[in-house]
């Protein structure tokens, strides 16, 4: 059973390259493209889902929208409902945030809708980002989402004082749980 992140603080490794990611067991994934005189077909992500997954015949599809300064999160459902996202950039660049609950450590790396790639949220992982300019992406949720078993954690100030970000702008939930001070490594 993973950790809840209880701690008033939290160790975020700073990555500079995407292939980093592998690393910290998260998964990126090439589109794929199928080109002929007709068209062409790409799929984004193509991926296996644990057989013992709760919810295993329930997804959802989202698109969102933020402006530069909004930050989200960190969100993570507990596993008793846990939830895996595959999440596609389509258009401008933030600063992602994951979090491994097992072990209360996590990276932070700039991506950029340049990159072409699609991210693996694994259940373990709370997941957040802030935006360094106005975003839109989808993404695809395997887990139905519950209010009640979803766990917050404020990490964005701190986040955007080290690294000298303007103040993050947060929904009234995100900013009403305590703020967690991390250390940006």
């Amino acid at each position: 059973m993973p950790k809840l992140i209880l701690n008033i603080f939290v160790k975020i490794h700073s990555v500079t390259d995407i292939s980093q990611l592998a690393d910290h067991n998260i998964h990126v994934f090439d589109p794929l493209l199928f080109k002929d005189s007709r068209g062409q077909m790409t799929v984004r992500s193509e991926d296996i889902i644990p057989e013992n997954f709760p919810y295993s015949n329930y997804f959802s599809y989202k698109f969102t929208t933020s402006e530069a300064g909004v930050a989200r999160g960190l969100h993570w459902q507990h596993t008793t409902t846990p939830i895996i996202k595959y999440i596609d950039l389509r258009k401008g660049s933030l600063y992602t945030v994951l979090v491994d609950t097992r072990t209360e450590e996590g990276i932070i790396f700039k991506w950029t809708s340049d990159y072409g790639k699609i991210i693996k949220v694994s259940e373990h992982h709370a997941h957040g980002f802030y935006c360094t300019q106005d975003t839109e992406f989808s993404y695809i949720c395997k887990g139905k989402y519950d209010p009640q078993e979803e766990k917050t954690f404020n990490v964005f100030p701190s986040i955007c004082r080290q690294m000298k970000l303007p103040e993050p702008l947060l929904s009234h939930k995100d900013a009403g749980y305590p703020e967690i001070e991390v250390a940006i490594v």
